[in-house]
């Protein structure tokens, strides 16, 4: 009994310095951070609080972030992160696209380790989209599942950073700019896989009838 419980204590420090290691590397390549590592072997889960990454194309923070059926094997001898279930609380994510700085910082970005996620949860989230800096869709408020997430280094050469097979995601007050006159707003929306519900659309000029005449 006393050789198990060294072996699990031993095996659970091991396990838990690699996932420092592995994030104190990120600190040191990327504008990273994060508050309280909690990590717990038997459960397979893991919790970091205040997260926050910067990238030239990318600014995310999440109050906090949990991950449960922590997949050892992988992580260990394949360098993959494989997990059952994400859940990221009250999310902001900005993504910056277009402009030779963003598509050059594109090109250098690099991601050492391959991300597999069974089901992605996020709550109270929001979302920006950047275009050559002028804001082209917001979202003020949204939450949802994202199923078989992956994440990797041939998925951020894409123009969405990652692949997912289903998605049920629910929010508001939704906007997009359309073009130069006109932006579409969206006051609540309920969008499937396979089906979409949008309520109050509507199509907002950009400028006033005398901005028009001048």
């Amino acid at each position: 009994m006393a050789l198990l419980i060294v072996g699990y204590f031993s095996l659970e420090f091991f396990v838990k310095n690699k996932i420092e290691k592995a994030l104190a590397h990120q600190e040191d390549t990327h504008d990273f951070s994060y508050q309280h590592l909690h990590f717990n072997l038997i459960k397979g889960s893991l919790s970091m609080d205040s997260i926050h990454l910067n990238t030239p194309t990318l600014a995310f923070h999440s109050a906090q972030g949990r991950l449960k059926g922590f997949n050892y094997f992988k992580y260990l001898f394949k360098n993959e992160i494989a997990l059952q279930e994400v859940e990221v609380d009250r999310p902001v994510l900005q993504i910056s696209k277009g402009g030779k700085t963003t598509e050059d910082a594109r090109e250098k970005d690099t991601l050492e380790m391959a991300f597999f996620i069974k089901k992605v949860r996020i709550k109270n989230g929001q979302l920006q989209l950047l275009r050559e800096g002028k804001p082209e869709l917001k979202l003020d408020s949204f939450q949802g599942t994202l199923e078989e997430f992956i994440l990797d280094k041939e998925t951020l050469t894409g123009d969405l950073p990652f692949l997912y097979s289903d998605y049920n995601i629910e929010g508001k007050q939704f906007s997009y700019l359309l073009n130069t006159l006109q932006t579409l707003t969206v006051d609540h929306f309920h969008m499937k896989t396979q089906q979409a519900d949008f309520k109050k659309v509507r199509l907002l000029p950009n400028f006033s009838r005398e901005q028009y005449t001048k």
